[in-house]
């Protein structure tokens, strides 16, 4: 028995445990990065074509809501 442990153990320290907390954590950073990165990108193409003024409250909004939800 001990040796099965042992060979867990070197492949993933911590078991299971570890992996589902890495991939939360991947996960989580993963959803902040695309959320950040779609308003952005389609907040500076939109700030070209239509007017700033009118969009730049709304991302502001969503980036404040989105980090409120994650924080």
């Amino acid at each position: 028995m001990e040796g099965v442990d042992n060979k867990e153990n070197e492949k993933a320290p911590g078991g299971s445990g570890s992996r589902t907390n890495e991939e939360g954590v991947t996960k989580v950073k993963v959803s902040r990065s695309r959320a950040k990165a779609a308003p952005a990108a389609g907040s500076s193409k939109t700030v070209v074509k239509d007017e700033p003024v009118e969009e730049a409250p709304k991302t502001r909004v969503m980036r404040s809501r989105a980090r409120t939800k994650t924080g």
